[in-house]
């Protein structure tokens, strides 16, 4: 496992004990006991059935070349949070 997918268990953790809030996953299990959305949360999970949730690709220079190749000048990161960013480009 990466150091930067540890220190964010650890963060969400120590938050979670903190201030007593819910896990994404739970959020979503809550969403699908529901009568009222439990269908809603089969059809959402029927049409992402492919997806990686929870996987994030290591696609950070793909975006800036691909905001590059778009024609902006300037890319840059203007927020960061271990290996989530912002980018910001300007042409």
């Amino acid at each position: 496992m990466r150091v930067a997918e540890l220190a964010r268990q650890r963060r969400q953790h120590e938050t979670l004990q903190t201030r007593g809030g819910e896990t994404w996953e739970a959020w979503w299990q809550a969403i699908a006991a529901r009568p009222e959305t439990k269908e809603l949360y089969e059809e959402r999970q029927r049409r992402f059935a492919q997806s990686s949730h929870g996987k994030q690709a290591p696609i950070f220079d793909v975006h800036v070349a691909g905001l590059r190749d778009a024609g902006f000048s300037e890319v840059a990161t203007i927020w960061q949070n271990m290996d989530n960013r912002v980018l910001m480009a300007v042409k």
